[in-house]
């Protein structure tokens, strides 16, 4: 990833030029890479340390396929010092080079974007070269921050931490100081960000900002007698510490996980078309990951059943790694964007007294599953063909819901009203009610039966102790 900014020269410390740094508090964010930096905005100049760059262009930035997309070539913090050695703009050593044939002529390293003479020198694509610090205009490279730091679920109990964007990235372990956001005011009001753009959003903490404000705006890492976490302060621009750039966000949890791997499960936003940007909790671990959960149960503490059709229509959850419905909404547009989504289902527990596994772990999966939008009834398409140990029946699995409108207490859409009383099998895919309800009531009036939250195993009905319903687009 890259910021649209210039780099410029100086005898120690090399000067980046920003342009479009700022972020807003929840808008998933990209952490410079540049790891610490003194902003001056009297000049609009960071002096930058590139103290983990190698490690980023070494490990994350491995192949040129996002190359192409530059419009200049990037900056990435390999600098020489008169007729010194090239070193990072920290003075840690370049143990590493990829230099192209003829190089270095200048002391600012930069990959070349394509293949091709630039500027009198033959570039070759992800190769480097050397440009003029003072007099040359290039974008620099930044590393992508959307960070969770939930912990990891395991494949027999899901996870229980909540967090939000703004307490993500601020206890990333990268982070070890307030943040730049990108803002400031010089003498006085209006604040602006540094490309000279107004503020569309503020976040200050509490006797914030101070009446005649000149300095930068600054996140606050944790909560002292200065300040509150994630909020913004006005600090004196000459502070060395890191900043922060705006990131384009996810489509999906899958998207998220194929660029950044080794992210954790945990809560993200997300942002397909179509739908206003949302936080979603992403499963990184199981079955490869990059799954997007929409349904959970993890004990009776929100009643699902007894929720109407807007409930379902929107969404609700009492922390979106605890009980959870996405939203129907939002489940449409991430199983229609793609051409073939996959849905896996997890099922813990069995509280049928007759249960001959009561601590079991069971699943299914399906291919080429999506659900019509709301005109529709939020309609379900699901495959008949299946993996997994959940049904040992194939006339009895999830494909029982294919073609069958979504029905709630209030809106039935053809769905038989025994199964909303007494069954209590809530907001679901339905018709003369169904083999499968995860959404059913959590304690039903009869264990062991198809009322309340039940799936058919064959021969018997099981009650989940917790379920779990996840989506996952398939790359043609």
């Amino acid at each position: 990833m890259v910021g649209s900014n210039s780099i410029l020269g100086a005898k120690n410390a090399f000067l980046l030029k920003l342009s479009e740094a700022r972020a807003e508090v929840g808008t998933g964010w990209r952490l410079g890479e540049f790891n610490s930096g003194i902003w001056n905005v009297r000049t609009s100049y960071i002096h930058s340390l590139a103290s983990e760059l190698e490690y980023y262009y070494k490990f994350t930035i491995y192949g040129t396929a996002w190359l192409p997309f530059l419009s200049t070539d990037p900056w990435f913090g390999a600098i020489r010092i008169g007729n010194g050695p090239f070193q990072y703009s920290d003075g840690s050593p370049l143990d590493y080079t990829n230099w192209t044939p003829g190089e270095p002529t200048h002391n600012c390293a930069q990959f070349c974007h394509t293949t091709g003479n630039i500027g009198g020198i033959k570039c070759q694509q992800g190769k480097w070269r050397t440009a003029d610090c003072e007099n040359t205009s290039a974008q620099f490279i930044c590393e992508y921050g959307n960070y969770s730091i939930s912990t990891p679920p395991t494949t027999s109990t899901p996870p229980t931490t909540t967090t939000s964007p703004a307490a993500t990235l601020l206890q990333h372990p990268s982070v070890h100081s307030n943040l730049w956001t990108g803002g400031f005011a010089f003498g006085g009001a209006p604040f602006q960000w540094t490309d000279r753009s107004p503020f569309s959003f503020t976040n200050w903490a509490p006797g914030q900002p101070p009446p005649i404000p000149d300095g930068c705006i600054q996140v606050c890492l944790k909560t002292d007698s200065t300040c509150t976490q994630g909020k913004w302060t006005v600090a004196s621009c000459e502070i060395t510490q890191s900043f922060v750039c705006e990131s384009v966000l996810p489509k999906d949890c899958h998207e998220l996980h194929q660029k950044h791997s080794n992210l954790p499960s945990g809560v993200y936003m997300l942002n397909p078309p179509g739908v206003p940007a949302f936080n979603a909790y992403c499963d990184m671990e199981t079955d490869g990951g990059g799954w997007t959960v929409f349904q959970r149960r993890v004990d009776g503490s929100l009643s699902f059943y007894d929720k109407l059709w807007n409930d379902y229509k929107a969404g609700f959850n009492n922390g979106l790694e605890k009980n959870l419905w996405l939203g129907n909404d939002i489940i449409h547009v991430l199983t229609t964007k793609d051409s073939n989504v996959e849905l896996r289902i997890d099922l813990w527990g069995d509280r049928n007294p007759n249960s001959s596994n009561p601590y079991g772990y069971w699943w299914e999966k399906h291919t080429n599953f999506f659900i019509d939008n709301e005109a529709s009834f939020y309609t379900s398409h699901i495959s008949s063909s299946y993996t997994g140990n959940a049904s040992t029946d194939a006339r009895f699995t999830m494909h029982n819901t294919n073609n069958l409108h979504f029905s709630t207490n209030d809106s039935m859409h053809g769905a038989d009203p025994f199964c909303f009383t007494p069954e209590q099998l809530g907001g679901w895919w339905l018709a003369s009610c169904s083999v499968q309800a995860l959404n059913g009531k959590y304690i039903p009036s009869t264990l062991g039966t198809f009322f309340g939250i039940n799936w058919y195993h064959g021969p018997n009905w099981m009650n989940p102790t917790q379920s779990r319903m996840m989506l996952r687009s398939i790359l043609q």
